[in-house]
């Protein structure tokens, strides 16, 4: 095990995981938290890709972590109001990523080539980034979506009903615009390779929604698996599923 070292860029607060110089691929890795995580609890996946040969990045999404607010009901209150604040995450947590990405390349002399994931929302930031940052080269995700507007989200506690999403402000249907990879499939036609798995019992983050966008893009490498007998919390928590994204983003 390496010891994860703290950085600060652009205001965003990193953890970074190094390979021994002996197994070094000379590439970065990213993997983003879900919805109310923090980098911290990144760091077994960040050294279990370290033990790949990656230089492993974990930052603090936009209000979470070290950026978060005070108050005790941040998921109560993003789910309270879905589009506004889920959107607004998103968007912010992508344009901080490409900083991260810009920064990590530059300190530890990475080739262009970069490797992305994360468990549930953290996919999602994942995904929608490589639509904008040709580096991304891989993508690995666990019961992450595509699609912004999640189509046939339940609530998490009670699958048999939907989620009321709420209706976005200006800034994050702006943002929803700008990065949503479902509203601009032609970024995802020749690249990259997606891997996105589920727990076919999810019904909080449906594969469909994958399943369509993988489609829509004719894409060969869009992989979307679903896994008898997980949900959606217990999917991001399986080891056959964490293993899969990691020979994934091997390659």
């Amino acid at each position: 095990m390496t010891t994860a070292k703290r950085a600060l860029v652009a205001g965003v607060p990193l953890l970074v995981v190094e390979p021994r110089a002996d197994i070094t691929r000379g590439l970065l890795a990213l993997w983003e938290p879900f919805l109310s995580g923090s980098k911290e609890r990144m760091e077994p996946m960040l050294q279990r890709l370290a033990g790949a040969g990656f230089h492993a990045v974990s930052f603090d999404p936009w209000r979470h972590g070290e950026r978060a607010e005070d108050g005790s009901n941040f998921v109560e209150s993003v789910f309270g109001a879905f589009r506004q604040r889920m959107w607004t995450i998103l968007g912010y947590s992508l344009l901080d990523g490409l900083a991260v990405v810009d920064w990590a390349l530059a300190e530890f002399g990475l080739a262009p080539k970069v490797v992305a994931g994360g468990v549930s929302m953290g996919g999602d930031i994942a995904v929608a980034m490589a639509g904008v940052d040709f580096r991304i080269v891989r993508v690995a995700t666990i019961g992450s979506t595509p699609d912004w507007a999640r189509p046939g989200m339940a609530l998490l506690n009670d699958p048999d009903r939907l989620l009321p999403q709420g209706e976005p402000d200006a800034r994050a249907e702006a943002l929803r615009a700008a990065f949503d990879p479902t509203l601009h499939p032609e970024r995802y036609r020749q690249r990259p390779a997606i891997a996105f798995e589920f727990g076919a019992d999810d019904r909080h983050i449906p594969a469909e929604n994958a399943v369509r966008f993988a489609r829509e893009t004719g894409n060969p490498d869009i992989r979307v698996t679903s896994h008898l007998g997980l949900d959606h919390l217990t999917s991001a928590r399986d080891p056959q599923l964490v293993q899969r994204c990691v020979d994934w983003l091997c390659g």
